[in-house]
């Protein structure tokens, strides 16, 4: 599981970057992607949804805490989350928290993110 979790590890510090260059190498090309605005299919589309959040939202700090590890083979690794950002909105302070999957698969590439679904924070 090293490389999922080291995989994993680089990619919020990648999202933590808003740099989209840093980001898809790690996203698989056939990726799909749910955010609470929608659902994207394929490596352009998510790099659509990413720069759009990237753009809104300005200084912001990107965390990934809590991660627990469902599945963790050779080939696939299924990592749950929570997941807290904050940053600027038009000029305003603004935050969030929420709940987070993702699905990495080891490819002849190397490891890579096939699935994330990020929602809403779990309810108690």
């Amino acid at each position: 599981m090293t490389g999922a979790s080291q995989l994993l590890e680089s990619y919020v510090r990648a999202l933590d970057s808003h740099d989209w260059e840093q980001v898809r190498p790690m996203v698989d090309d056939n990726a799909v992607f749910i955010f609470s605005e929608g659902t994207y299919v394929g490596i352009a589309a998510i790099g659509e949804a990413i720069c759009r959040t990237f753009a809104h939202i300005t200084n912001e700090k990107y965390e990934v805490v809590n991660k627990r590890w469902a599945l963790a083979t050779d080939s696939m690794a299924l990592c749950y989350y929570d997941f807290e950002w904050r940053g600027q909105i038009d000029g305003r302070e603004a935050s969030g928290s929420g709940r987070g999957t993702s699905v990495l698969q080891k490819t002849p590439l190397g490891w890579k993110i096939v699935h994330e679904h990020l929602g809403p924070p779990a309810h108690a």
